[in-house]
C-alpha cells in the first residue's frame, strides 16, 4: 500500500496532451488522458481514419518544467490482432459510461442507446447488456415424439396408499402382520393353559 502511494504522489508527467501529424485520428480514448506515473504505461486506444505514416507529439508537464517529445510511427508494418478492436470498443464504453453518469435524465436516454449500439456490435457485456450462449443441437432428428415415464415426487399432503389403491413399501405392513400373528399365538397358547388349569380345579375338588 506504501508503494502505491508512493506511486499516485509522484506523478512522472502531468497535464498530459497529444497531437497527430500525418494521420487522421479518430475517436481516441480516453478522451481525458491521465497523468504518466513511474513504471505504469500511459495506454491510448484510437482508430485512424486517414494515413498510416505519421508522428504523435506530446506534450505535458514534468514538476515544474514543460516536457515534449515526437514518436513516429509506421502503422502499415504494425501487425494486427482482434483483441486490438475489443480494447479499443471497451475503452469507449468507459467513456460513455462515463458521459452517461455526469448527463442529466434527458440526455442519458440518448447515450444509453448509443452505448447498447456499440457494445451489441463489438458483443460486450455492458451495465444496459449482457450475453446469451446459444448452442443449436438437434436433440431428436427424427422428428417423432416419444412418450417416456418420469419419476416425480407427490405434492404435500398426498398419501401413495389413497392415489394408486396400494402403499409405496411393505415394511410398515409386513411389520404389524407379524406383529398380529405373534399376539394371536400368545392368547392361543394362553387360552390352552387357563382349559388346562380349570381342568386341574375341577378334577382335586
Amino acid at each position: 500500500m506504501g508503494k502505491l502511494l508512493e506511486t499516485i504522489e509522484s506523478p512522472v508527467l502531468t497535464d498530459v496532451k497529444l497531437s497527430f501529424e500525418g494521420v487522421e485520428p479518430a475517436e481516441v480514448y480516453p478522451q481525458r488522458l491521465p497523468d504518466l506515473f513511474l513504471r505504469q504505461p500511459l495506454l491510448i486506444f484510437g482508430r485512424i481514419s486517414q494515413g498510416r505514416k505519421g508522428t504523435v507529439h506530446l506534450t505535458a508537464r514534468a514538476g515544474d518544467q514543460p516536457f515534449e517529445t515526437s514518436i513516429p510511427f509506421d502503422a502499415s508494418t504494425a501487425s494486427f490482432h482482434p483483441g486490438i478492436t475489443t480494447l479499443w470498443a471497451r475503452q469507449r464504453v468507459e467513456d460513455l459510461m462515463d458521459r452517461w453518469r455526469e448527463a442529466d435524465e434527458g440526455a442519458r436516454a440518448g447515450i444509453r442507446a448509443s452505448l447498447i449500439v456499440h457494445a451489441i456490435r463489438y458483443h460486450l457485456v455492458t451495465r444496459f447488456t449482457s450475453l446469451v450462449a446459444v448452442e443449436e443441437v438437434v436433440a431428436n432428428v427424427g422428428g417423432e415424439s416419444q412418450t417416456v415415464p418420469v419419476p416425480t415426487e407427490l405434492p404435500a399432503g398426498m398419501q401413495m396408499e389413497k392415489v394408486f389403491g396400494a402403499p409405496a413399501t411393505g415394511t410398515a405392513d409386513a411389520f404389524l402382520e407379524f406383529l398380529g400373528v405373534i399376539l394371536l399365538l400368545i392368547g392361543l397358547a394362553m387360552s390352552v393353559a387357563l382349559q388346562q388349569l380349570t381342568r386341574k380345579a375341577e378334577v382335586a375338588s
